[in-house]
This record gives structure tokens, sequence and C-alpha cells, in this order.
């Protein structure tokens, strides 16, 4: 108990929240980085506000620090899928609002005191947060944090349903550009297309599920005209909802990389010729593009310091895949 105690107390000493100094911090259990302890210290140091969507939230002691922080705080706001709300849930004292929709409530957005946001992959249950492979991107940006507050707002009181149009902020010499789904029209799927066409020497990928179409057609374009491209895919996906597309890309020659062991490669990532961050809670699905409650975002360009650690976390997870 002793030795479990001093684990949990130095991996809460170590983790370091995004700051103003430092407004961009890349989490993922790929760099050994514990995405519990992460999401349950933010929560912890909330001082006046807390909103989190997420498709899924039993995490025991991620509900524990909600259940203790809300009698502090002005403002508490929890979204989740209704399908995903287990009956008992309702005798939690907790404002918690299950968004009923077409699609999925997929999003996983996690803000603190209209300063720092969360955005990742990872849905706030102990086997997302300890098993599986997931990323998470700090941010330090009140204003990204308060329309993210604001967007809350509205999904929880069903004045929102789909967005028009997409917004970008400045992190001091980098570009974020945030794009949530639903949305009116195809401008999220078109501007991922004109991403990957503007790509001229690589492209990394590491998707849960990749089935769309267009964007396939876009990856073997990209292939063609020289692109060096790697697909990484979850080992379930592959041989379930994305097997079609999986032996297509093989069919074109596009070198893909299905995931090993027991735990999900749960990750919606792209990196654009090194330099170019696509991150989201978006699976490369018609249903994530139509239907679903979801969001991506692209930074660029990314720094030096960016730039390893994304390359390291390519690396690990080329170390943990089978050629296909």
């Amino acid at each position: 108990m002793a030795t479990f105690s001093f684990v949990v107390v130095s991996d809460f000493l170590w983790i370091k929240l995004p700051t103003e100094k430092k407004p961009v911090v890349i989490y993922s259990n790929h760099l050994h980085h514990p995405l519990r302890h992460v999401i349950i210290k933010a929560l912890q140091l909330a001082k006046s506000s807390i909103y989190l969507h997420t498709y899924s939230l039993t995490d025991e002691a991620v509900i524990d620090t909600l259940l203790t922080k809300a009698p502090l705080l002005e403002n508490l706001q929890i979204v989740t899928d209704s399908k995903t709300l287990p009956s008992y849930f309702s005798h939690l004292d907790l404002p918690w609002k299950p968004i009923k929709s077409s699609g999925l409530m997929h999003t996983k957005i996690l803000g603190i005191d209209d300063t720092t946001v969360f955005l990742g992959t990872a849905n706030m249950t102990y086997e997302s947060l300890t098993m599986h492979d997931n990323i998470v991107l700090g941010l330090y940006h009140p204003e990204l944090a308060s329309y993210l507050h604001k967007y809350s707002e509205e999904v929880v009181s069903k004045k929102r349903y789909k967005t028009t149009s997409h917004q970008c902020f400045s992190l001091k010499e980098q570009h974020l550009e945030l794009w949530l789904l639903p949305y009116q029209g195809e401008d999220p799927l078109h501007n991922l297309q004109q991403l990957i066409q503007k790509a001229s020497s690589s492209i990394c990928i590491a998707m849960f599920t990749l089935t769309h179409p267009i964007l396939l057609e876009e990856l073997i374009a990209a292939h063609h005209r020289g692109v060096a491209i790697q697909v990484f895919l979850d080992h379930t996906s592959a041989s379930g909802a994305s097997a079609k597309a999986l032996a297509y890309l093989k069919e074109k020659n596009i070198p893909v990389y299905l995931s090993t062991g027991i735990q999900l490669l749960h990750h919606k990532l792209m990196l654009l010729d090194g330099k170019t961050f696509v991150l989201g809670s978006t699976n490369w699905t018609k249903a994530a593009f139509k239907k679903n409650y979801d969001f991506y975002l692209t930074l660029s360009p990314l720094l030096i310091s960016q730039q390893q650690a994304l390359k390291q976390l390519f690396t690990q997870i080329a170390k943990a895949s089978l050629v296909y």
C-alpha cells in the first residue's frame, strides 16, 4: 500500500498541466503519461467551473472527484451519450445531461475555469484512461476555453445541434483550427481533403476506425503523387468495420499496420509533413461527419518539441504494430 501511494503521489507531482508560458501539452500513454491522473489533477485544481463532454463516464475516481468538486463550483456541466448512461447514475448528485441523437455524443472535451481545455480521444472510463491507446491535448487558452464553455451551454440547453462555421485561434506562433460536429454542410470533410492534398512528403495516420471512401481516395491520390504514407489501424476494427478499407489500401500498395495486444488503438490522429497535427474524437467514418457529436482540430506549425513528441509517439505505435 505504501509503495502504491508513493507511485500515485509521484505521478501527480510530475504531471505538468498547460500554463500561459507553455500553453500546449501533448499527453499519451504511448509517451508514458498517466492520462487518468492528468484528468483527475485538472479536475481537482478547478476553482469555478468544469464542463465535461464524453461518450461514456464510468471511471469511479473521476466521478468521485466530480462529486467532491460539485458543491465548490459555480458551474458544472456533464454531457454524455444517453446510451452509455448506467441506470444508477440518476441517483448521483451531479448535473448530468444525457444526449439523444441519431448518431453518437462522441465528443471528448474537458474545460477547466474558462482557461484550460483538454481535447482528445479518451473516454472517461477506467479502461480508456489506463489501458487503451489514447492521446489528449492540453491547452491553456482562455479564448478557446470560453468558446467551448458557451458551446457546452448551447448543447445542454438544446440551442446547438449543428455548427455552421469553424473557429480559429492563435497560440503564440502557432495556429489552431477547431471543427465541431455535426456541421451544416461538408466543410469539415473538405478541409481534411485539402490538408491531405497539400501534403508534400509524408502522412502518418493512427485511426481506430477508417471507412470513409472520400478520405481513402485522397490517401491513394497522395500515394500516387509520391507522398510517403503510413496507416496504423486498430486490430479489432481491422477485422470488423475497417476490413474493406484495409483490403482496399493494401490493394493500392499503401502500407497499413495493425495494432497488437488486448488494448484498443483508440487514436484518431494524422501528422502531415511532420509539421501539421490533426487530432479529434472523430473516426474517419460517414457517421462521424454526418451524425455524431464529434470534433477535430488542426495545430500548425508544430514546435520542434512537439514534432519530437509525435515522432516518438508514432515510433511507439509502430513498435506495437504488425504490417498487414
